[in-house]
């Protein structure tokens, strides 16, 4: 929608819009910083799933076959995680919350050399 004109409002509601407008800002800046955060620790290792994928477009298979055979691939598919990053990646958002727990605390200012020595389970296992 788009609407030409020009509107007035108080400074109060000036300042209102423009506090939201630079909060929505920070936080999509925090989000994206995320998730290049996450990227740089996680790797696909992909090299079955595609072979699978190469065998089901080589198949004269309906649709329905098709969706299948992709729900079954996904056995294929492999996600590494960066232990050490991951440790590093959780620190840094232990530091953008705020929490009066006290191994939280911990965590957000433990040192490279102490982060190394938390354990990291996988598969809710810990």
């Amino acid at each position: 929608m788009y609407i030409d004109g020009k509107v007035q409002i108080s400074i109060e509601d000036f300042e209102r819009l423009k506090a939201a407008a630079e909060a929505k800002e920070q936080a999509e800046e925090k989000a994206a910083e995320m998730a290049r955060k996450i990227a740089d620790i996680v790797m696909i290792k992909d090299a079955d799933f595609e072979e699978e994928m190469d065998r089901i477009d080589s198949e004269s298979l309906t649709d329905k076959q098709v969706r299948q055979r992709i729900s079954e691939a996904y056995k294929f598919l492999k996600i590494a995680v960066d232990r050490e990053g991951l440790k590093k990646l959780i620190r840094w958002s232990f530091r953008l919350q705020k929490s009066k727990s006290r191994s939280f605390t911990d965590i957000k200012s433990a040192t490279d050399e102490e982060l190394n020595r938390v354990q990291i389970g996988m598969d809710g296992g810990v």
